[in-house]
């Protein structure tokens, strides 16, 4: 399994955030020296397009380093259909459970994708990112509210441009269970106009952002009869508000 970049936007952040890729590759050289006390040769222009053109590599820390370097989520910025996200589904829900065993270059993502007692990891947004996880939760008492859709609503930060990509990533912990895991169940990616569901179904989602509702996404999710907390998560920030209700209007939905 390889995980493939979108080419259109990747070489779109080198232009609009170092001045093309060139620029990129040597910033990532300081970047890394500065904050990871590592000098790599490898970090050259001609490496970066054999990797965009081949997928990326397998070592975590070149692969994150890669993406702390660009400030951007790696999953924010994949090739779902070049990644063959749909065939493989299966390999890498198996892998998830068993441990991040056999999934090539999805590896380094098991930090984020394995459900954990402390969700998201901390450690390596903090070495590659330098900076936490922007999250909010939202507590689901099942009260007097229960076994309905609800809607979440995103704001991402309004001064970061429209056409970056941002991942939003979504994950829930049952208040009644012994392991107190958080469970990831899906992710939402905002790429110009456009908002991408992917739920840890495999089923995919797509909704059209409005004009000038930058990193604004609205989706639902299902609080069941139990009681449970549900967590958002970002490498970005952003601001996130609870509908108890089931707005008609939201196509995205993460099945229950």
């Amino acid at each position: 399994m390889r995980f493939f970049l979108d080419s259109k936007l990747t070489f779109e952040l080198f232009e609009q955030k170092f001045g093309g890729i060139e620029n990129f590759a040597e910033e990532w050289s300081i970047h890394a020296l500065r904050h990871e006390g590592t000098a790599n040769p490898s970090r050259s222009s001609k490496t970066i397009y054999k990797w965009i053109a081949n997928g990326m590599p397998k070592a975590e820390d070149t692969f994150l380093s890669f993406f702390g370097a660009l400030d951007a989520d790696p999953i924010s910025l994949i090739d779902l259909e070049k990644s063959q996200f749909r065939k493989h589904f299966g390999r890498l829900r198996q892998a998830i459970l068993l441990g991040g065993i056999n999934i090539g270059g999805f590896r380094p993502l098991m930090y984020l994708l394995r459900p954990s007692p402390q969700w998201p990891d901390e450690t390596l947004t903090g070495k590659y990112f330098r900076r936490r996880w922007a999250t909010q939760d939202f507590l689901h008492e099942a009260e007097h509210v229960k076994n309905l859709d609800v809607t979440i609503r995103i704001q991402g930060d309004p001064e970061q441009p429209r056409e970056w990509p941002r991942a939003f990533h979504v994950a829930y912990r049952r208040l009644t269970n012994a392991d107190g895991l958080w469970r990831p169940f899906g992710t939402i990616l905002t790429r110009n106009s456009e908002a991408i569901l992917v739920h840890e179904n495999g089923a995919i989602g797509n909704a059209a952002l409005g004009f000038g509702s930058g990193h604004r996404i609205d989706f639902k999710t299902f609080f069941g009869p139990s009681p449970a907390e549900f967590r958002v998560a970002s490498l970005h920030p952003f601001e996130a508000t609870l509908d108890l209700y089931d707005d008609p209007n939201v196509t995205l939905q993460f099945a229950g």
